[in-house]
Formats: C-alpha cells, structure tokens, sequence
C-alpha cells in the first residue's frame, strides 16, 4: 500500500491532511486523492461525509489563503526563498498575473482546478492585490463544485479501490474537460461583448460607429 490514495486510507485523516496542505503548495499530489480518501475513511466509520466535507473545505480554504496572503504580503521577494524557489516559477507567475488583470473571477475559479499552477495563480492573486473577501468568495465557489464530489465518490467505492481508482481517473478528465469549455466559452462571450462595446462607442462627430 504504497500509492498515495492506500496511504492515505491506511494511516487515516493525519497523513490526509498532510497531503491536502503540501497539495496546495507545490508538491505533486492531486487534491483530490486526499479528499476521495476521505470518504473511503467516512464509510469505514470515520467522520460522516458532511463532517469530512466540511473539516476538508475549512483545511483546504484555510491553505489557499495562506499562499494568497504570502503574495499580499511579500510578493515577489518571497521567489529568492527557498519554497518560493521550489514552488513559484516567475514565467508561471508572470502568466498569471497576466491573466489576472484581465480576468481575476474566472483566473482564480479555474486556477482551483490545475494541481501544477493553483499556488501560482493563488499567490498571483495576492500580488495582484485582489480583495481578499473577493478571493474568498471565488475560491470557496470554486471549492464547492468539486470537493463534495470527490468525498462522495470515495464514501460511494470504499468496498472496490481499483474500480474507485478507474472512475477517479474518470471524473478527474472529465472535470478538466467541462472546465476547459466551460473557459472558452466565457471568454468568447467577454470578447464578443467587448466588441460589441467598441462597436457602440460614439465616433468624433458624436455618432455611434
């Protein structure tokens, strides 16, 4: 029992909180192997679900505004460390204040979803000086529609964790992918309602073009 799911399971909700905090911080652990891993403990007499939803979002909240804050707080200064060395590359973190500017909502709300760029873009919220009742709301959001799941999905496939490694897989692409589109098609709408505002905007002489 060696992978990261087996292990979690096995040495219970201290080794599963451990793995949601380094998760948020640069190390190569999906999220939701620790919250699925949850749920397998809820259904083998841990927490019940909603205690182990609400105790994971609290943690998970709790992690992201830690990496936000260090952002606010330090900045750029923060990458001649060695964790910011580790964990924040400027190119990442250039993209995502970029991306930031333009978007802040919909940045942070998918950043949620992407394990390798979410402190990235989470400390690059910070650095952006969003407010942090905004950041709040937006990554709480974005918590909801995926950390529930996952914790269900492991209550639900505790007694097969081959098939409840299959249909990880599953929803793991399928999340991605309804994100993805979910992405385009905003941003298509942004751009045409930009153009449309353009498109309204009075010429010299006082008329709309």
């Amino acid at each position: 029992m060696d992978d990261p799911l087996s292990l979690a399971v096995e040495h219970g909700y201290p080794i599963l909180f451990g793995m949601l905090l380094v998760s948020g911080l640069g190390v190569p652990i999906p999220e939701d192997v620790p919250l699925v891993a949850a749920g397998v403990l809820a259904n083998h007499g841990g927490l019940t679900v909603w205690e182990a939803s609400l105790a994971c979002g609290c943690f998970v909240l709790s992690r992201d505004c830690i990496v936000f804050y260090l952002g606010r707080r330090y900045g750029r200064s923060l990458l001649a460390s060695r964790w910011g060395a580790l964990v924040l590359r400027p190119k990442h973190l250039d993209r995502a204040e970029e991306r930031i500017r333009q978007h802040p909502n919909l940045v942070v709300f998918v950043g949620r979803f992407l394990p390798g760029l979410r402190s990235a873009v989470f400390f690059a919220a910070g650095t952006s000086r969003i407010h942090p009742g905004r950041f709040l709301a937006v990554d709480t959001l974005a918590a909801l529609a995926s950390l529930p799941l996952f914790i269900w999905m492991g209550y639900f496939f505790a007694a097969n964790i081959e098939t409840l490694r299959v249909a990880l897989s599953d929803v793991r692409t399928g999340l991605l992918v309804t994100v993805a589109v979910a992405l385009v098609l905003v941003l298509l709408r942004l751009r045409r309602d930009q153009g449309t505002a353009r498109g309204s905007e009075p010429d010299a002489d006082g008329q709309e073009s």
